[in-house]
């Protein structure tokens, strides 16, 4: 009853999700709510390195999906390392797909909407085995939106199967235990 009555509380107050399994514990001291950026400066440190607003130094690409590419960079002003999702707007745009809409009409939706409904979610959750969204730099006049993330450098728990379009885990038998998902989020 008493986590039933904070959760009714936090939607009140439009806080984000947090995942708590005890209810004496306020983890709302410990949010920060995301940072959103309106306006892209791009420039150059002086060893040639990208520089975002003049807070964030690129230093290399991570990794890359369909839509995105994520980097790896450095806060000028703390030195704390995070990764950078880096989507192309036009791009996104561009990529329509057809959806019942709420009215059970068929509509087209882009995929543009679908990472603006991923930044929206994504403010919402808080937990400390949850990957933190810390700011969205999305300027109108720019073709570029930017994910400020946590870096998490030990790599990913899946895998993607090109072949057989599918996710793996990595570990020995392709699953969890129910144990070690307790642990996870605990």
């Amino acid at each position: 009853e008493i986590f039933r009555k904070r959760e009714r509380e936090r939607e009140k107050k439009s806080l984000p999700i947090m995942v708590d399994h005890s209810p004496t514990t306020p983890l709302e001291d410990e949010y920060m709510p995301t940072k959103e950026t309106f306006k892209v400066e791009k420039s150059k440190t002086e060893d040639g390195k990208t520089l975002i607003n003049k807070r964030y130094i690129v230093l290399k690409r991570i990794g890359e999906g369909p839509f995105s590419v994520v980097k790896l960079c450095k806060c000028a002003e703390t030195g704390k390392n995070f990764a950078i999702k880096q989507y192309n707007k036009n791009i996104l745009a561009k990529k329509k797909e057809l959806v019942r809409g709420k009215d059970g009409k068929t509509v087209y939706r882009d995929s543009l909407q679908d990472v603006l409904n991923e930044v929206e979610m994504m403010k919402k959750l808080h937990h400390k085995h949850i990957v933190k969204l810390h700011e969205v730099i999305n300027d109108p006049a720019f073709h570029k939106l930017y994910m400020i993330i946590d870096y998490c450098d030990k790599s990913h728990i899946m895998d993607w199967s090109d072949e057989k379009l599918e996710f793996s885990v990595r570990n020995e038998n392709n699953r969890f235990s129910e144990e070690e998902i307790a642990k996870i989020f605990s």
